[in-house]
């Protein structure tokens, strides 16, 4: 009995994190279903090229303070009220610089409100409060459907975006009651930088190989052609969330010295099933729902097996962040976007949304290859 009642904890726990993730994704794969039924592809596009700037301006003053975070709190240590300060201050200059460049206000709201939501995202989940964390993701994500749904009938293309940013900022106040009392120590950063550095880089790496690729693709191809992609790409995001899951859960229980190798075994067999699914199943389902998306059969049916070497990296990277060697992590990821980057402009210009496809499989499956090697190199070597 004594074992049973952990046991039933921690599927406990893992299915909040899962509802969270599965519904989170869902509502915004549905929203961006909607999305494609309404806009034509090159409009379709123009809306990811926006977020792409948006989220790359976000993730370059977030400081890699996410990671950083869950893992800091799990391990008992109080520096994330001074890396909230740090973000903050460098979310305000990247708003600035952002509207200074873009003259968008809305892509300068979204900065600010994406660094105040994922403060509190990555605290809570350090913390191990994991219905707190369902509650949070699932609640932000209806708003931004309203929201960016209102504000796109009323304004355009810029009102989805505005939509996005104006539904983070409702958390803020969790975030202004986390401060009362707290101790800003800027001395306690300084021994961490060096992991907290490595958390950016890989964060950033992260972000640019899913935001730079459609800042590339667009004027290097079409809009239209960034279009098929991006649902393309919105496919393979709803393909990661089992592995998702498993590494949202895992990396907070083994920076506190738990094993999870059963769980996160599952979660790779699971993404290969999954691929193979994807790969029989889109030919009928994309052709029927997305007519004027024809483009992107041959992309997602390519990108759907980038599942598998995406859910073994992120099973390295929960290893090796919570031992604290983020560097190679960092390094892996800078490996997937040259290679994603350099694909794209080669096999891309080469071969159209076909090569787009390969790039982002041949990616893939280089970061997990790298971390593969490594783990077993540096892992059981020592």
């Amino acid at each position: 009995m004594k074992r049973i009642k952990p046991f039933l904890s921690k599927i406990k726990d893992l299915t909040h994190v899962g509802i969270a993730n599965v519904v989170g994704t869902g509502i915004l794969s549905i929203f961006w279903i909607f999305l494609a039924s309404v806009l034509e592809p090159d409009g379709y596009g123009k809306v990811s090229y926006l977020l792409a700037i948006a989220n790359i301006a976000s993730v370059a003053a977030f400081l890699g303070a996410g990671q950083t975070i869950i893992v800091y709190i799990a391990k008992g240590l109080k520096l994330h009220h001074t890396i909230y300060i740090l973000s903050l201050i460098t979310g305000v200059i990247s708003a600035t610089l952002v509207f200074l460049v873009q003259a968008s206000i809305e892509v300068s709201i979204y900065v600010i409100g994406y660094i105040i939501f994922n403060l509190v995202i990555h605290e809570v989940l350090g913390a191990k409060l994991y219905t707190k964390y369902s509650k949070f993701v699932i609640s932000q994500r209806i708003m931004l459907v309203i929201l960016a749904t209102i504000f796109y009938f009323s304004f355009g293309i810029n009102g989805i975006i505005l939509g996005y940013g104006i539904s983070f900022l409702p958390y803020s106040i969790f975030l202004y009651r986390g401060f009362k009392g707290a101790k800003i120590d800027f001395s306690q950063i300084k021994p961490k930088v060096g992991f907290m550095m490595n958390n950016y880089g890989r964060d950033l790496s992260k972000n640019l190989s899913r935001s730079l690729d459609k800042l590339i693709i667009l004027p290097l191809l079409s809009a239209t052609i960034l279009g098929n992609y991006q649902l393309a790409f919105q496919v393979l995001i709803v393909l990661t969330i089992i592995p998702t899951i498993v590494y949202q859960y895992v990396l907070p229980r083994q920076a506190s010295g738990l094993q999870n190798k059963k769980i996160k075994g599952l979660a790779v067999v699971a993404s290969i099933v999954v691929s193979f699914i994807v790969l029989f199943v889109a030919p009928i389902i994309i052709p029927a729902i997305f007519p004027k998306y024809e483009k992107s059969l041959d992309i997602i049916q390519i990108m759907s097996f980038a599942v598998i070497p995406m859910s073994i990296t992120l099973m390295y990277t929960s290893k090796f962040l919570a031992l604290e060697k983020s560097r190679h992590v960092i390094i892996s990821a800078a490996i997937f976007l040259l290679v994603q980057i350099f694909g794209i402009i080669i096999l891309g210009d080469k071969y159209g949304a076909v090569g787009l496809g390969v790039a982002t499989l041949l990616a893939a499956i280089s970061e997990a290859s790298y971390l593969s090697i490594i783990n077993r190199v540096w892992y059981y070597s020592k």
